[in-house]
C-alpha cells in the first residue's frame, strides 16, 4: 500500500485504474502471489481496510478516500 500511497497527490485520488498501470511489476508479481489478484475492486477494499485503521487515507468531504496529510 505504501507505493499506492506514493503515487498519489497529497488531498487527492487518482482513478483506481491509473494507479493499478503505475505500480512496478514487482509490486503486480507479489499482489498475484498474494491471495488476491491485483484488481480495481481489490485496490478499493485494500485503501478503505487502511483507511478503518487509520492509516494512508483520510475521507475527503465528497467521500471518497485520499492521501493522508503528514
Amino acid at each position: 500500500m505504501a507505493e499506492v500511497v506514493e503515487m498519489m497527490p497529497m488531498g487527492g485520488t487518482p482513478p483506481l485504474d491509473d494507479i493499478l498501470a503505475g505500480l512496478e511489476e514487482s509490486v503486480l508479481r507479489g499482489a498475484r502471489l498474494h491471495k488476491e489478484p491485483p484488481a480495481v475492486d481489490t485496490l478499493r477494499k485494500k485503501m478503505i481496510g487502511r483507511w478503518q485503521h487509520g492509516k494512508y487515507f483520510e475521507e475527503a468531504p465528497d467521500g471518497t478516500l485520499v492521501r493522508k496529510a503528514g
